[in-house]
């Protein structure tokens, strides 16, 4: 299963999160697969339109708590440099 699936219907494609059980909470691994994709898309020269969505009753509910939980077991300076990673994705 992935976390960014990719469907495309003639110019439109659609980016849908998909960890319904964590409500689409964005994570490293779930950041990762994302640029990853738009890295992809971005060469496709067909589309027009991408729209993001999210798998089953929520877009995305923010930050995935597990990974934040994580983080602030670290020192100040990993945790700065591990969330600016994460945001670039």
């Amino acid at each position: 299963m992935s976390l960014v699936e990719f469907e495309k219907s003639g110019r439109v494609g659609k980016i849908i999160l998909n960890d319904e059980k964590n409500l689409n909470a964005m994570s490293v691994p779930m950041g990762l697969e994302f640029k990853k994709l738009l890295s992809k898309i971005a060469k496709d020269k067909e589309l027009t339109v991408v729209i993001l969505t999210g798998a089953g009753r929520a877009f995305s509910s923010g930050g995935n708590l597990d990974m934040i939980l994580d983080l602030i077991k670290m020192p100040q300076k990993t945790i700065a440099k591990n969330l600016k990673i994460f945001y670039k994705m």
